[in-house]
């Protein structure tokens, strides 16, 4: 649940390069283990830090990933916390 959390919300573009360091090492570790709803914690977690630093189109990609494994794996309770899908509300 603290996937990224210092992470996430408005913060310097300084900070904004380092959350991204942390999350460019730390998915291909999650890739690595093969736990599928950590990765898909993960994506989520650097979509939202994306899309808050104003880069929507990665952004909205990783939530994409994450909204697709959360529904294949049956995480529910994830899916409910993603944002809505700008897909489906155009």
């Amino acid at each position: 649940s603290g996937e990224g959390r210092g992470c996430r919300g408005s913060g310097a573009a300084a900070r904004g390069e380092a959350c991204a360091a942390m999350f460019e090492k730390r998915i291909p570790q999650r890739e690595a283990n093969k736990d599928r709803f950590e990765i898909a914690r993960t994506w989520a977690a650097y979509g939202s830090n994306l899309i808050a630093n104003r880069n929507q189109i990665a952004g909205q990609a990783y939530l994409k990933q994450a909204r697709n494994t959360f529904l294949e794996i049956g995480a529910n309770g994830e899916l409910q916390r993603l944002p809505p899908d700008e897909e489906r509300n155009v």
